[in-house]
Order: structure tokens, then sequence, then C-alpha cells
């Protein structure tokens, strides 16, 4: 019976249970495995390329160590550290409060990491030169990212800092070659501002308007968009509506206007002549829409909201609107 099936069949409680006891047998496969904090333990298995970092205990708590990069010779390096060109995928357990300093650095591999939602902090250089990782998503309670954390991960691409986070060390970001946008959900007061040095000029940051990502975004020349929230609307189109035909708002004097998911097709002049429209939620779906959609309307005065890299966002760039996602 596959594991899938097995948890499928059961509570969410009892599933906790089970991954805990499965957790904490693994030491007895792995390759490699011993302590790596207080209340944690590790298991390395070589067949998979999976390094497990778990609780010694069931519904226990830890932190990890904090280690030293390979420069520093006199202190303890990861207990990891002769796999760290094979280690491919980590998975970090419920429990684990924190990623400590130096804990993945140089995993040159490593192209997959499941953090838990208990983790907190993640430490200085937690992940330096994790040149393979392409996608990492911080949980929603991670209130701090250390200096060097992400430092020249070039696979990473998009980075999404969650409204827990308060602290972001100077230089977390430095190098990454391939990101290209950042999503900041709320203001991280206590943030440096060369988070992003050496990082691509046509990165995008978007955050809340007045906000430290926007300093950050001004003072190292970056596309700012800002993150915002829409009136109340006084239209809201049909939700089984899929496509507005041409003109089919033309001259209203709505000023606030909600398309909702679902809609893929906006028609040619759909808006036209709506003087009073100030904003207009388009949605990820939407994957047409046409150049005179907003016809003979002051571009300066409204504002679109949108998903980021979306159609909507082109379309906005392109005819000099004012960009926002919600």
């Amino acid at each position: 019976m596959k594991v899938k099936t097995i948890f499928s069949c059961l509570t969410a409680r009892a599933a906790t249970t089970l991954l805990a006891m499965m957790l904490t047998t693994l030491s007895a496969w792995a390759d490699d495995s011993g302590k790596c904090g207080t209340n944690l333990s590790y298991s390395y298995h070589t067949s998979t390329q999976t390094l497990d970092i778990y609780t010694e205990n069931q519904g226990s708590t830890g932190s990890m160590t904090n280690y030293y990069p390979d420069d520093d010779y006199y202190h303890v390096k990861a207990p990891w550290k002769n796999s760290r060109a094979e280690i491919k995928r980590v998975n970090i357990g419920e429990g684990v409060t924190s990623i400590g300093n130096c804990t993945f650095y140089g995993c040159t591999a490593l192209t997959e990491v499941n953090i838990a939602s208990t983790v907190t902090d993640i430490g200085n250089k937690a992940f330096y030169n994790c040149t393979s990782l392409t996608h990492v998503t911080l949980p929603s309670g991670v209130t701090s990212i250390g200096s060097f954390a992400f430092y020249g991960c070039s696979g990473l691409t998009t980075v999404s800092i969650p409204e827990s986070v308060a602290n972001i060390g100077s230089c977390a970001f430095q190098g990454c070659s391939g990101l290209a946008r950042v999503i900041f959900h709320r203001d991280a007061t206590s943030t440096s501002t060369n988070i992003f040095n050496n990082c691509p000029a046509t990165l995008i940051i978007y955050g809340p308007a007045g906000s430290t990502a926007e300093s950050i975004a001004n003072s190292q020349h970056f596309t700012f968009i800002a993150i915002g929230r829409m009136a109340t609307p006084d239209f809201t189109l049909p939700a089984a509506m899929t496509t507005v035909e041409a003109e089919a708002f033309a001259g209203a004097k709505m000023a606030v206007v909600y398309i909702p998911d679902g809609v893929t097709t906006l028609g040619s002049k759909a808006f036209a002549y709506c003087t009073n429209l100030t904003q207009i939620r388009i949605p990820a779906s939407v994957t047409v829409i046409p150049a005179d959609l907003l016809y003979n309307i002051n571009k300066s005065q409204i504002t679109i909201f949108g998903a980021p890299d979306s159609a909507a966002e082109t379309f906005a760039s392109n005819a000099g609107i004012k960009f926002a996602i919600n």
C-alpha cells in the first residue's frame, strides 16, 4: 500500500503521530545519522540523496546547532559536510524551530527543501551558495532571515517574504543572479538596504507603498510595484462570465471594477470612455487584454490590481498605468 494512501485514511493527529514515528526510526536505515541540535537528530540516505532533520521525541521542539563555514578552522562544521556535494533534498520536520548558521553551507546539489511550519529563524549563511536551489517556500511563522542566508543561490527566481518576517540581515540574497521578483507581504522594518547586492538589474520588488521594500528598490535602482488594497467595488462582473465582449461596458459610470477569477478574455474597448474609473482588478486567469481596453480614459487616474507576472501587469506596464498586486 502506498504511503500516500495510508495517510489519506488517518486523522490529522494520527497522521502526525505516524510521521513522527517514521522519522524517529529513520536512523536505523540511514547511511549517516547523529545529533544536530537541541532535541534534534538527522539522517542522511545516500540512495535518495535525502537529508532528514527531526525532533527526537514526539511533540517536542528543538533548535539546530549553529555551524561555521569552511574557512573557519577552529569551529565545528555541519556533520553532513562530506556529503554537501551530493545532498539533493532536505526535509525539516515539525518541531524544529530554527535553521542554524551555515547549516546547508555549500550544498551545491540541493534542489528541494521542505521547511516545517514551526521554523521561526533562518540563520546566517544557512543556504550559502546552494546554487541548484530553484525554489524555497518560507513558512508563515518565520520572523528572521540571517545575513548571507541565501547568498549565491543563483537558481532562485522568485522569493515570497511572509508577513511574519520582521528582520532580514545584510546581503541575505546577495549574488542571487537568477532572481526576477521578490514579494514582501508586509513591511519588514529591520531590514538592511543591501540585501539584494549583485542581483539582476531587472529585479522587481513588490511590497507595501512607503515600506522598507520600496526604499531598498529605490536605493538599488530596482523596479518597485506596490501591494495595495482595492476600494470596495461598485461593480463586480458575474462569477460565471469567462469573456467580456467588445465595448461591453463602454461609457459606464463605475469607479471600482472587480473582475472575478475565471474570466479569460477582455474585449476591445470593453471599458472605453469609463471616465470615472479609478481602480480595476484583473485576475491572473485573464490572458487576453487588448491595447484599447481602457480607450479614451485618463490613464494617470487608474490603478490596475493583479497578480505578479500576469497579463495584467504586462498590459499596465505597456500602457503606462500604475499596477499593484492584491
